[in-house]
């Protein structure tokens, strides 16, 4: 069902100048993109202006400052994959034309980590290369030239050759490889032989000589080299490298090493075409890769959240109850109750605000409306302001979630259940699960702890949350658990911050509810950036 109405949320579609000072990103490179408007990025001495399409790649490690102008909106994105296997190793100007919108606003959703799953094979890296207006301060960087092989079509399969693509260096036996896609050492080592012609040990070594070429081809030294895709010394690197190529890497170093210095030509960088690619391949391989479908993991938050449909349809169920979404609508996701979303491809689901808990106060009357349709711009503002360092000098990070609850107020219905004496019990419990996963009592004992029957007990959680208590509390503690996952801790740590006797009995929950083992999912099964930039 949809439950909607049109609301005109925002005062105005004016908004101020947004600034960012002194931002170094330490372990990942970034992508400043002008999505509207224009402003400029300061990189030491040298300034960047930028006017709508217009970008500058920043490397990992250099500080630098951003200032849009009023009324413009610029997005700091990080790249799709942790480790790109292409690196760009100077400040890099290049431009996108408006078909590439989507894609890279995509790429800006997916560093916030709300999406499930890793993130596409193509990054930033390889798409700003690729891009006709790329042209790097001083020297262009050659597509490499060693080829990938090639990629399996069995779902375990697939999903180990992604993990081995995004981390040449991952040293993972067959065996822990199989385990985490949940399937036996023989049966992901016959799923290799017979769809790509490569046992995993070779093709994790055609993987790592690949990605090896393209860092030599920017002008990494060999032994950092080496150590970046895995190889404990510079001679058994040598020997690999050597084996696979038929040159060592010094002389292949010296063979790609003769670049064109862009400030004597005067014109911009094309990609070179790679090895046994034709010029169509290439012209291809510039198209907009498509905008996968996507989806969230079903979870229980302790923070309500406001998402909006920036592109295309989503379906989302809170509570049970299935809302079909379209461009332009806004959903609430109330603290305390189930949510997911599902995005088909094409679609993009972006969080424009988020609000602490206060199970005191009610829900919404109305979980989804519906924004004008010129707010976009405005909207888009107020989603990089929230999720990032970028922001106006004064900035309200709850207006737009306030606003929201406003305009519900006013044009909602009554919420029923919602706002029933019932729900009261139930936002308490809620902040009991959150602020104690590990608690162990029962529904008996809760309905003690709020001095109601056990069975007025289940009946709300029932008819608030759409489920069991049991269910439901395995929900909030599943979703504590993947946030401690993607915090660092480790599996034992996870287990025992949730109250499981042990790590295995833990391991086999998740897994159950995932499709996938707890260091899975740390690998895989979600993707946000390492850097400071991105702010929940």
């Amino acid at each position: 069902m949809s439950q909607e109405t049109h609301c005109v949320l925002l005062e105005s579609n004016e908004f101020a100048a947004a600034v960012a000072d002194k931002v170094c990103n330490s372990r990942e490179p970034s992508l400043i993109w002008a999505y509207a408007g224009e402003g400029h990025v300061a990189i030491g001495a040298d300034v960047y202006a930028l006017s709508q399409g217009d970008a500058i790649w920043v490397p990992a490690g250099l500080e630098y400052d951003i200032r849009s102008s009023p009324n413009s909106v610029l997005i700091p994105i990080f790249p799709a994959a942790r480790r790109a296997h292409v690196a760009l190793a100077v400040p890099t100007r290049t431009h996108f034309t408006a078909d590439w919108n989507d894609w890279l606003v995509y790429q800006f959703a997916r560093s916030i980590g709300y999406l499930r799953g890793a993130a596409a094979a193509q990054g930033l890296a390889g798409i700003v290369v690729g891009s006709p207006g790329s042209t790097p301060g001083g020297t262009p960087v050659p597509a490499p030239s060693v080829p990938l092989p090639p990629r399996p079509s069995s779902p375990e399969a697939s999903r180990v050759a992604l993990r081995l693509m995004q981390d040449p260096a991952d040293s993972a036996s067959v065996a822990a490889l199989a385990s985490g896609v949940s399937v036996s050492a023989r049966t992901l080592q016959a799923q290799f032989s017979s769809e790509t012609g490569f046992s995993i040990s070779e093709w994790r070594t055609q993987v790592r000589i690949a990605a090896a070429a393209t860092y030599i081809d920017i002008g990494h030294d060999i032994g950092w080299t080496a150590q970046q895709v895995g190889y404990a010394t510079p001679a058994g690197f040598t020997k690999a490298f050597l084996r696979r190529t038929g040159v060592t890497p010094s002389s292949f170093a010296q063979r790609r090493g003769q670049r064109v210095d862009l400030s004597e030509t005067g014109i911009d960088l094309a990609l070179p075409d790679a090895v046994g690619e034709t010029h169509a391949d290439a012209d291809r391989r510039r198209v907009p890769p498509v905008v996968p479908s996507s989806k969230t993991w079903d979870r229980v938050s302790d923070f309500h959240v406001l998402v909006w449909v920036y592109r295309g349809s989503a379906r989302v169920e809170i509570a049970g109850e299935l809302f079909n979404l379209r461009e332009g609508d806004a959903a609430w996701l109330p603290a305390g109750l189930s949510n997911s979303v599902s995005l088909p491809a094409g679609s993009i689901l972006l969080p424009l605000g988020s609000q602490g808990v206060n199970y005191r106060a009610d829900a919404p009357d109305v979980l989804v409306q519906r924004f004008s349709d010129d707010a976009g711009l405005c909207l888009m503002h107020t989603m990089v302001a929230n999720y990032s360092r970028l922001r106006p000098a004064v900035h309200d990070p709850h207006a737009i979630t306030r606003a929201f609850a406003q305009q519900s107020a006013v044009t909602g219905v009554s919420a029923g259940a919602r706002t029933s004496s019932k729900a009261a019990h139930v936002r308490a419990l809620a902040a009991e699960l959150h602020r104690a996963p590990a608690d162990r009592r029962g529904l008996s004992e809760w309905a003690d702890r709020f001095e109601i029957e056990p069975a007025q007990l289940a009946s709300a959680i029932i008819s608030i949350t759409g489920m069991g208590f049991s269910r439901w509390q395995s929900q909030i503690r599943m979703t504590m658990a993947r946030r401690r996952l993607e915090e660092g801790l480790s599996v034992a740590q996870v287990a025992q911050a949730l109250g499981y006797a042990h790590a295995s009995g833990f391991s086999r929950v998740f897994t159950r509810r995932h499709g996938l083992s707890p260091r899975a999912y740390q690998r895989g099964g979600w993707q946000q950036t390492a850097e400071p930039l991105i702010v929940p």
